[in-house]
């Protein structure tokens, strides 16, 4: 993990929301410093808080962790993605559809 850009993401986020460390700290009952230590990458969160950073910054996993995964992790699931962001709502039912026939089979 890229704990440089991990940070710079938490950063990012709190900062969207004007939230300052210490306040993010309460938020989640951490010290200040060990946000501070997160943000600028010299440390790295347990899964616990990294589920509280999210869910006081009202974030996905992902979203922090984009930028810090390796190019090829995320690949297949961005190129679904875009494809994704490019249809209409009638042709997202008709694929929703299908992803529950493909899971009912294979379940």
């Amino acid at each position: 993990m890229n704990k440089v850009a991990f940070g710079a993401q938490i950063r990012r986020a709190r900062k969207e929301r004007d939230v300052t460390a210490k306040e993010l700290s309460e938020m989640c009952g951490l010290r200040d410093t060990f946000i501070r230590q997160l943000e600028c990458g010299s440390n790295t969160p347990s899964v616990k808080t990294l589920v509280s950073i999210c869910n006081a910054l009202k974030v996905s996993p992902n979203f922090l962790l984009s930028d810090s995964l390796d190019d090829e992790c995320g690949k297949p699931h961005n190129n679904v993605l875009e494809k994704l962001r490019a249809i209409s709502p009638g042709q997202i039912s008709a694929i929703s559809a299908i992803l529950d026939a493909i899971t009912v089979n294979n379940g």
